[in-house]
């Protein structure tokens, strides 16, 4: 938890000012508008004693004054305080405004794989509504399944959003990936969605790596290996040759040798015979010993 106080000082300049948790940024916001009161940037300035109308209280002893900020320095001419105030506790602070936070590359990965699952059985017009609707729906049931078969419920996912820095860019990534997995599934239907960080369904694997697994109707899974990658360009399903990692974790070496053949064999059987040039360039390449893993792969379990 940062340092909360009125006289805080960074770096010889007083910033009183903070980042909040995003569900609770965004009720703020929500009863702003409400209110029909206009803003653009909205932070948090901590005070000794607030003026106006409470927007917001979690029974906290620290008192928040709400500023329309003009984001080119901490302390501007420009800035404009508003007659709103919101009172929290310690936990709801997530850092100072305009200092860097460490982000944690771990909620971040959560929350692109489990959006994935999650708007594969429920559908949002945009990232800030499924936020919203995530925090304000704490006890109704999302339809995706953690896997233990517990159905994973809004309260999860609000705690999921809450602890990621960069939540939007990564809510977008599952949705996007979860375009790819419905044109990937074709016309079969799906029976269970789960998202397993942690635990497998039963009759997989524990070491299995797939991120998000799917009981389609035939009683058959599908499971997906999902990555965050610098520009979002490829989020296509496909054959992962990262199998060649899972059957090395299972220690199943005869699988393995046969899966890394197969690998080879299709290489080689791919390359255009017809174009000469292009196969003896592609012939030249070597990929034995070389199975990388795809940035969004696919298993059938």
């Amino acid at each position: 938890m940062p340092t909360i106080s009125p006289t805080y000082i960074q770096k010889g300049v007083k910033n009183p000012y903070y980042i909040i948790e995003p569900s609770i940024d965004l009720t703020v916001k929500s009863q702003l508008k409400k209110l029909k009161v206009n803003f653009k940037n909205i932070v948090y300035k901590c005070v000794t004693d607030v003026t106006g109308k409470n927007v917001y209280s979690s029974s906290g002893h620290f008192q928040f004054q709400l500023v329309e900020k003009d984001p080119s320095s901490l302390e501007s001419k420009k800035d404009r305080i508003l007659q709103y105030n919101v009172k929290l506790t310690g936990k709801h602070v997530k850092g100072h405004y305009g200092q860097a936070t460490r982000k944690d590359s771990t909620a971040s990965s959560n929350v692109n794989e489990y959006c994935t699952a999650h708007f594969l059985v429920n559908k949002f017009s945009t990232v800030k509504d499924f936020n919203f609707f995530s925090c304000k729906n704490k006890s109704k049931l999302t339809g995706v399944l953690d896997g233990d078969n517990k159905n994973i419920t809004y309260n999860d996912v609000c705690l999921l959003l809450d602890r990621d820095e960069t939540m939007e860019r990564d809510v977008t990534i599952g949705y996007r990936n979860s375009l790819a997995v419905k044109k990937d599934l074709k016309n079969k239907t799906v029976k269970k969605y789960f998202w397993v960080p942690r635990g497998k369904p039963d009759n997989i694997s524990p070491k299995n790596p797939s991120d998000i697994i799917l009981q389609l109707n035939n009683g058959n899974y599908v499971g997906y290996s999902l990555k965050i990658i610098s520009g979002e360009k490829d989020a296509t399903p496909k054959f992962n040759t990262n199998i060649t990692a899972f059957y090395s974790k299972l220690e199943n070496k005869d699988q393995l040798k046969s899966i890394e053949k197969l690998i080879n064999k299709s290489w080689n059987d791919a390359t255009p015979k017809k174009e000469k040039k292009t196969h003896l360039q592609i012939q030249k390449l070597n990929i034995n010993g070389r199975h990388c893993q795809n940035v969004l792969g696919m298993h059938y379990l």
